[in-house]
């Protein structure tokens, strides 16, 4: 598990700024405004959800991986 884990966490700084991740903080600003309470919400949670996604996406990658290679 500690494996993944820190490979995992390669991937997310490897890939911590990809284009769609803008979508995300245009999306959350859109729905829930620029207020004092948004703005902290926004800076705590999104990047909780981009770690999310991409620690989701790295493990499809492994899986899809392991079966092509045959393992």
């Amino acid at each position: 598990m500690c494996d993944f884990e820190a490979k995992a966490s390669y991937f997310v700084y490897l890939a911590h700024y990809v284009l769609f991740m803008g979508v995300i903080d245009t999306t959350f600003l859109e729905l829930f405004g620029e207020s004092q309470a948004s703005l902290c919400a926004h800076y705590l949670i999104c990047p909780l959800i981009k770690a999310g996604i991409l620690i989701a996406i790295y493990r499809l990658y492994r899986v899809i991986r392991a079966k092509a290679i045959g393992r």
